[in-house]
């Protein structure tokens, strides 16, 4: 939500940069708004997971490599009629 919303017409790079841009955004087009406080959680738990980001994407390509590693064997089956 934060990057389509509210950093999708903004040039700030890297984390402080975005970081200032929300909460400036967010102090001053969103500090009357009654939404305030859920636009000040989705900003808070963005900055936080966006600073893991590459630990998170690091896990995940572990992952799948871990299950695309794990070979299938392939299996016949034959359905026949019982009499």
């Amino acid at each position: 939500m934060v990057e389509f919303d509210f950093l999708q017409n903004t040039n700030a790079t890297g984390l402080d940069s975005i970081k200032n841009f929300l909460y400036h955004l967010l102090s001053t087009q969103y500090a009357q708004s009654k939404y305030r406080n859920y636009y000040k959680s989705q900003i808070d738990h963005y900055i936080q997971t966006k600073a893991n980001e590459g630990n998170l994407q690091s896990i995940l390509e572990a992952t799948f490599k871990k299950i695309y590693e794990m070979k299938t064997t392939f299996h016949l089956f034959e359905i026949v009629k019982i009499k």
